[in-house]
């Protein structure tokens, strides 16, 4: 059983991503979640970025930011490891 969730951000996803906001930077993918406790690590050549969400921060901030920045054409992501915490915490 896995006590924290993990994401993983794609940051290049196409060239609009790569000229997007954060420009393809798997180190503002990792910058953005760090104010909310996450960090994580990544592949620029192949921009990926996993993310790794401790279960003792705010998961509905998290999820928020994540939906938020594929909203914004920033990444898209998957869910790897998840446990009933993340699947109840609702973005805020």
């Amino acid at each position: 059983m896995c006590a924290c969730a993990s994401s993983f951000a794609r940051t290049t996803a196409g060239p609009s991503r790569q000229r997007g906001a954060l420009g393809g930077s798997r180190q503002a993918v990792l910058d953005a979640f760090a104010p909310l406790g996450v960090d994580g690590e990544g592949l620029q050549q192949y921009g990926i970025v996993a993310l790794n969400v401790p279960p003792d921060v705010d998961l509905g901030a998290v999820k928020r930011l994540l939906r938020q920045g594929v909203d914004d054409g920033w990444w898209d992501y998957e869910e790897g490891c998840i446990g009933q915490a993340w699947l109840s915490a609702a973005p805020r």
